[in-house]
């Protein structure tokens, strides 16, 4: 999956792309991409 701000309409990627794109290029299964993102975004939102 190739990701780049030029080729979206709206410079935002969704929870589930980023959590793709780790699958993708890290090899994180799906669950532990998800799991990562969502633990990412926990962090944000209780700072």
């Amino acid at each position: 999956m190739d990701f780049s701000v030029e080729s979206l309409e709206t410079p935002a990627l969704t929870k589930a792309q980023l959590a793709d794109m780790l699958f993708e290029q890290i090899g994180l299964n799906k669950r532990e991409s998800k799991d990562m993102i969502d633990a990412f975004f926990d962090l944000i939102a209780a700072s």
